[in-house]
């Protein structure tokens, strides 16, 4: 289950009863994001003749490659979490307010009935510490659990 996906977020509810949160506009904010993926890997199953290609011209096809299958990571993530309520298939996301501030709301429904409300909340740089397990490197957005 996922939201719309028409705004600058997308929150994935998954089987485990998890819930994950993507940044789609913020996408490159992990400066080592991009350095964990093999793209010559999938360039050579994907462009004919790449291994033959050079210099310029290869760099070139990786860089169509790289923006073809551009690869979002995961914001923030609800593992771990205390007192986390879901420990079931996530059946509906609705988005129950949204603000120009930065802060939204979602409502979330499990398969055993449970309803939670998170607060959205974009994040500037200066916010995000260390000790922040839940919100990847780079992060702008976290989610705080309101009822």
């Amino acid at each position: 289950m996922c939201t719309n996906g028409s705004t600058d977020i997308l929150i994935v509810g998954t089987q485990m009863g998890s819930l994950y949160l993507y940044d789609l506009i913020n996408n490159n904010t992990n400066p080592n994001a991009s350095m964990m993926y093999n793209y010559a890997a999938v360039a050579e199953q994907d462009i004919a003749g790449f291994k033959d290609l050079e210099g310029s011209k290869r760099e070139e096809a990786m860089r169509k490659m790289m923006i073809k299958y551009s690869i979002t990571n995961v914001t923030f993530m609800s593992d771990g979490l205390i007192d986390y309520p879901h420990y079931a298939c996530i059946k509906k996301l609705v988005f129950i307010s949204r603000s120009a501030s930065g802060i939204s709301q979602i409502g979330c429904l499990d398969e055993l009935g449970i309803i939670s409300i998170w607060n959205i909340v974009e994040m500037s740089n200066n916010m995000v510490t260390d000790y922040e397990l839940n919100v990847c490197l780079g992060g702008k957005f976290k989610m705080a659990l309101n009822y």
